[in-house]
């Protein structure tokens, strides 16, 4: 018994180890943004000009936003914003700004 219950402490702390690498922590101890811009290092810093979407409600987990249809995030002011900050970033063509209806 003993053995399985230090098999067991071993295998939480190396997965806990490991969850850094994933930012699964983030997500745990510090309250992000679940709509924060994000890259293959980690999240993002906030840009210096705040808009009007920055403090619309959200849902407080990113994968909430997963399961909603097209038609209901395109109502949600702080989903849009976030989006077209990521495409601004992310710097796309004419075509596409104007197909996203973006300046």
């Amino acid at each position: 018994m003993k053995q399985i219950t230090l098999a067991l402490i071993l295998g939480l702390v190396a997965s806990i180890a490991q969850a850094d690498d994933y930012a699964i922590i983030d997500d745990i101890w510090r309250a992000t943004d679940p709509l924060a811009q994000r890259d293959e290092y980690g999240l993002l810093h906030q840009g210096k000009h705040v808009n009007a979407t920055d403090f619309a409600p959200r849902y407080k987990w990113r994968w909430v936003y997963y399961f909603k249809a097209n038609e209901q995030l395109i109502v949600q002011p702080a989903y849009v914003g976030s989006m077209q900050t990521a495409l601004r970033r992310l710097t796309l063509t004419d075509p596409v700004r104007r197909a996203l209806h973006m300046p």
